[in-house]
């Protein structure tokens, strides 16, 4: 088989003899190390990949190399307003998700509440318990109950009239005391109202996602709106992007916007959208507050 090996690379590239021999010595050598190459990469020698971790596990790896690495002093400290968190032992990675939750609105009213924060090892709770200035548990909500001169009838509770909330000033903490709303929705609520640039009547309130009809009622029933001062985008001057971001207005219709200030240089008024019906009569209609020239 050799013999003919070597006929084959004579012929093929047309070497001498000796030449043949070396040039077949050389390619069977290539060969050998190519697949020991390949066997040697795919051995891991005991050793797990990282990709292979779960986000569990990756977290409890930073946890413990950056507690290997710090010092840690406790203090009596609020959650809600805390800044100097990793004096307590908490990783970087730990305090910015804390961070993030609190400009996103959520917030802490009882000590096991830190413990909504993403993978938050219990141990680094368990540790911090003794110094977190906020309740163990909320206290109970009562009845106020009217006294009734016959002891015969029994005392009944007297309704309490609901919180009227200010929607252009409230923040999650606040919606969350209206029945049906948590933590959710009371967030989308907010995002919905800044990114329309404010609220102007309550049925706007109804177009917040997942929002239902029973809870929507509720929600109406229980706000007021002290001043309505929306943020107006400029029909002549707005971008692109900035346009297709209000919740009113999908691509397609910021795209026929577009469009006719290309071909006509621009508006005159903002009842130009609806005289030229580039948007629906149903949409100018409340995406009017909004706009200016």
């Amino acid at each position: 088989m050799w013999v003919k090996y070597v006929q084959w690379c004579r012929k093929y590239f047309r070497t001498s003899h000796q030449e043949a021999k070396g040039v077949s010595f050389l390619l069977i050598l290539l060969a050998f190390l190519i697949i020991g190459t390949l066997l040697v990469r795919n051995i891991h020698w005991g050793e797990t990949p990282i990709l292979s971790y779960s986000d569990e596990q990756i977290d409890s790896i930073f946890y413990l190399k950056e507690n290997n690495t710090r010092s840690t002093h406790y203090f009596s400290f609020d959650p809600n307003t805390e800044q100097n968190l990793d004096s307590l032992g908490i990783p970087n990675y730990l305090a910015l998700r804390i961070k993030k939750y609190r400009n996103a609105g959520g917030s802490f009213k009882i000590k096991s509440d830190l413990l909504k924060i993403y993978n938050f090892p219990d141990s680094l709770f368990q540790s911090l318990v003794p110094y977190i200035l906020l309740p163990d548990k909320l206290a109970p909500k009562h009845y106020i109950k009217k006294e009734t001169r016959s002891p015969t009838f029994k005392k009944r509770p007297i309704a309490i009239p609901p919180v009227q909330i200010d929607i252009t000033e409230a923040d999650t903490s606040i919606l969350k005391d209206i029945k049906g709303i948590g933590s959710v929705l009371a967030l989308r609520i907010i995002n919905f109202r800044d990114k329309l640039g404010g609220i102007y009547s309550k049925e706007q309130l109804r177009d917040v996602y997942g929002l239902k009809e029973e809870v929507a009622n509720q929600l109406i029933s229980q706000i007021t709106i002290s001043t309505v001062n929306v943020k107006q985008i400029n029909l002549n001057t707005a971008s692109f992007k900035k346009m297709v971001r209000h919740p009113y207005l999908n691509y397609d219709d910021v795209k026929n916007i577009f469009n006719f200030k290309n071909k006509y240089g621009g508006f005159n008024m903002v009842e130009d959208l609806n005289t030229n019906h580039i948007i629906s009569d149903s949409l100018y209609a409340k995406l009017k507050p909004y706009l200016k020239i």
